[in-house]
């Protein structure tokens, strides 16, 4: 992606902001009333979700809500204080995250029944978080690269090498930006010994446009059996100008509707992804309400299959 931001919150060519970020966008909350506290207008807003995605379930053929799809979870760059955030998650029918490790969000998590792949970057390794959470029954795997250059190949080999040999119960995870199996190749190829899932995201989802980029899943997903790895992919849930826009030379402003979320999730699905994980928690709730709805909404939706 060429961008250098903290792993917590990446996934594509998008914005790079520090999960510690003082940029008020980031820090925005749900409710308008500013009278109440933060924790507690997140909490309102999950539970009013969580009825109208139990509201909305209700509607749907029991047929197709016996689809099986792909676990599907969320980036999230929170360490401290993110309950509120992760039973929004939960309400709209996410069960894991990807986040930086944290005692706290475990213990959230683990009170939730959801789980986490742990950012633990290459750009900044850590044996002793690893070393701390590979016990933790809410860890599922390391989240090692996202979109690397393929300088960094070795150094990203090295990390994955101390990780296996510290925990070698658990996988680790890298993404890579992937439009085509020609852009996937070239991404994956330098680190096909590196990480145990190899995974593709492709951005940004304009008008229409997710007719193109969700069937590029597919090549991502032939690259990754050519090399013997889990396949994974990431979704966009979040504005394009929210996460990058013209700095990375679009100017998409519009945020992906929940048709054109459902046709990514359900082209990685067709793909083969074992997980979906969506970008990001963050930017959704900085949107508001109607973007916790929509994004449930693409979350929970039946399978319709991916357009060719």
């Amino acid at each position: 992606m060429g961008h250098h931001e903290p792993e917590a919150m990446s996934a594509g060519c998008r914005a790079h902001a520090n999960s510690t970020s003082t940029d008020p966008r980031e820090r925005r909350w749900l409710c308008r009333r500013r009278r109440k506290p933060a924790t507690a207008c997140i909490r309102l807003r999950a539970a009013w979700l969580l009825m109208l995605v139990m509201m909305a379930l209700a509607s749907i053929p029991s047929s197709a809500a016996a689809t099986v799809l792909p676990e599907q979870g969320i980036y999230y760059g929170c360490s401290i204080n993110c309950e509120a955030g992760l039973d929004a998650a939960r309400a709209a029918g996410l069960s894991f995250v990807i986040t930086p490790p944290s005692r706290s969000v475990a213990a959230a998590l683990q009170a939730r029944g959801m789980s986490a792949f742990w950012n633990v970057s290459y750009r900044t390794p850590r044996p002793d978080l690893v070393q701390e959470f590979a016990s933790s029954p809410t860890t599922r795997g390391w989240y090692v690269a996202d979109e690397p250059a393929q300088h960094d190949a070795g150094a990203a080999q090295w990390w994955t090498q101390q990780i296996h040999a510290i925990d070698a119960g658990h996988p680790t995870l890298s993404v890579h930006f992937g439009c085509s199996r020609s852009q996937a190749t070239g991404a994956m190829r330098p680190f096909k010994d590196v990480a145990d899932w190899l995974g593709t995201d492709c951005y940004p989802v304009g008008p229409g446009s997710s007719r193109v980029t969700g069937p590029s899943f597919a090549g991502g997903a032939a690259v990754a059996a050519q090399y013997g790895r889990t396949f994974w992919a990431v979704t966009q849930a979040a504005s394009w100008a929210e996460m990058c826009g013209a700095a990375c030379g679009r100017t998409e402003v519009a945020w992906p509707s929940p048709r054109e979320m459902q046709i990514m999730r359900d082209c990685a699905a067709a793909a083969g992804a074992r997980v979906i994980a969506w970008y990001s928690l963050d930017k959704i709730l900085s949107g508001g309400e109607r973007r916790l709805q929509d994004l449930a909404t693409a979350v929970r939706s039946p399978q319709l299959g991916c357009p060719r």
